[in-house]
């Protein structure tokens, strides 16, 4: 007991003279370790294939101009019926959406029976069933009937090779053929979810089949891409463990025919020393279902520049999720998702251990997308939202109070002497975009970050060009809670049908807050200003240059602000830039 005691506090004495001797601003800071946002990769969600498109011919569902307009005849209806073409009772659903449809009394132009007509076509359409109203031959006598037809599939023809996915195909596809009567919206939800399954792409088009009314031929066009490789490069980094990194992903869809994406994905600077992050994972689809599990874990390693300073940052971490999809639709996108993360770091000065942190949390995450269009198809407003609650856990060995009442990992201290792994921690982003002209638009982001423990420094908010306050290194700054918005006034300057040229200027700010009893600065505000342009080019190519001007001091112990910085960014995919 009393040895055990002895070789603690020399672990803790040793640490405190380590920590001495990088005292510091630049040092201290990446003594640290690293944050959640220095390990995470380049996003590749925006050049994803998987588009889809539900489309109707025009005789599919017939519908009739109005016999009666200039008529001089006039009715006197009270009520309306509905029925099917052979005289059968309409389903439930498609009655409940034609409630709502009136008839006033009083005698009225015979062409009133063309506007209920109308009023019951557009009752069905509002409510996504492909339907049309007929006025049939009858005897008007104070009620006007009606008869429906509606779509049913009575074939699904496949055009492509779906690859692996065929088995997932024709089971989603044969729920899609057992719809009668026929629902636009559910045919829709179907279609986008097997369009999210990663490498196809599918598009839907509907025809008469020349039988019975209403009875459509569904002609499902697939493109099925088995790999695709992503490759980034971009100077976002800090000078001290080189600005400039590469990145590149490699994925391969439907190894196991379960609507499934295998992908391993590495990062390093120009000389490979400074910085490395390799990451490999899995995802696949439960059959017979729309949950997604994935896996995957990711090892970072940082050896910044910092002279006769031999200072070394391992992370390792393991990630096990689920996802469901709430809503699906080609405006609108809700994902709700839990999962576990694990996460080792360490920080090492020569052979002597500086810090160690163990994170054990689990998360539940909810995600809400979308755009709202015009009757013409302009874009009025589009968003991206999540939401993300994240409740650590005393699991696994993870960090915890050691004896003398600071935080440690096995015997060796954490990164903050007051850090909580088992805190609970609520983070969320809401980003919109509103056109002001066909041109012109802006854009704003919010995001932020809330607990009530000091936290460890892998789970701080972490301010930078990889977050919020672009022209400031990553994890210059960071804060146990933070709230920050990133404002941008943007113009579309060329917009062509293969690619376009954005310019913008933004308007960055962020504060953060520490919440540990010593801490020299509990707040701090940093702001930065800048413009640049963005490139795109058939959807297989984005590329971003911005100049940035921080307006602050990164932290208290600062001369000076950062100076200004020149960003780049460019990601491609291949193998659709080649097409």
């Amino acid at each position: 007991m009393f040895s055990n005691t002895i070789k603690s506090l020399s672990k803790s004495v040793s640490a405190i003279v380590i920590a001495v001797v990088v005292g510091t601003s630049m040092a201290s800071q990446t003594a640290s370790g690293q944050t959640r946002n220095e390990i995470e990769l380049p996003e590749t969600e925006e050049l994803r294939t998987g588009s889809v498109n539900v489309s109707i011919e025009q005789r599919a569902i017939e519908r009739e101009n109005c016999p009666f307009d200039g008529s001089d005849l006039t009715t006197n209806l009270h009520t309306v019926t509905f029925s099917s073409i052979g005289g059968e009772v309409l389903p439930a659903s498609l009655m409940n959406s034609l409630s709502g449809v009136s008839v006033q009394s009083g005698t009225k132009a015979l062409s009133v029976v063309c506007d209920i007509r109308d009023e019951a076509n557009r009752a069905l359409r509002r409510d996504g069933w492909i339907a049309s109203v007929q006025i049939p031959q009858q005897e008007l006598q104070n009620e006007l009937s009606l008869q429906i037809i509606y779509a049913r599939i009575s074939e699904i023809r496949v055009m492509g090779d779906p690859g692996p996915y065929r088995d997932i195909l024709t089971k989603r596809l044969q729920v899609l053929k057992e719809m009668d009567p026929l629902n636009e919206k559910d045919a829709e939800r179907i279609l986008l979810n097997i369009s999210d399954i990663p490498g196809l792409e599918v598009r839907l088009g509907l025809a008469p089949d020349g039988g019975r009314p209403g009875e459509v031929i569904g002609n499902l066009t697939v493109t099925h891409e088995p790999y695709a490789f992503y490759l980034n490069a971009r100077n976002y980094n800090a000078q001290r463990i080189g600005r400039e990194t590469v990145y590149g992903r490699f994925e391969y869809y439907g190894l196991t025919g379960m609507g499934d994406v295998s992908y391993v994905g590495a990062q390093a600077t120009a000389d490979f020393q400074e910085q490395v992050i390799v990451q490999a994972g899995h995802e696949f689809a439960i059959p017979g279902t729309d949950v997604r599990l994935a896996g995957n874990a990711t090892y970072a390693k940082s050896k910044p520049d910092l002279g006769d300073l031999d200072l070394d940052t391992q992370a390792l971490q393991f990630n096990i999720n689920a996802s469901y999809p709430l809503m699906r639709t080609p405006r609108r996108r809700a994902t709700v998702s839990g999962g576990f993360d694990y996460v080792d770091q360490t920080t090492d000065i020569g052979p002597f251990t500086l810090s160690k942190d163990s994170l054990r949390t689990l998360y539940l995450r909810g995600e809400f997308s979308g755009e709202q269009r015009r009757l013409n198809g302009a874009v009025t407003a589009a968003f991206d939202s999540f939401l993300e609650i994240r409740q650590g856990l005393n699991v696994f060995d993870a960090t915890s109070p050691g004896q003398f009442g600071t935080s440690v990992t096995s015997g060796i201290p954490a990164s903050r002497p007051f850090g909580v792994a088992d805190a609970l921690v609520v983070r969320g982003m809401a980003d919109i975009f509103a056109p002001v002209t066909r041109q012109i638009g802006v854009n704003a982001r919010v995001e932020g970050q809330w607990t009530n423990d000091p936290l460890l420094n892998f789970d701080e908010y972490s301010i930078g060009n990889l977050s919020i306050g672009r022209g400031y290194d990553p994890g210059a700054n960071s804060g146990d809670r933070a709230i920050g918005g990133a404002f941008e006034l943007r113009a579309t300057v060329i917009e062509k049908p293969k690619y376009d040229i954005e310019i913008f200027g933004f308007y960055d700010v962020v504060k953060t807050e520490n919440l540990d009893a010593f801490t020299p600065e509990p707040t701090r505000v940093l702001e930065s200003i800048g413009g640049g342009l963005r490139f795109s080019f058939n959807d297989s190519v984005r590329a971003e240059l911005t100049y940035a001007s921080p307006m602050d001091r990164a932290i208290f112990s600062d001369d000076v602000k950062p100076p200004d910085r020149v960003l780049f960014s460019i990601t491609t995919k291949f193998p659709s830039i080649l097409r």
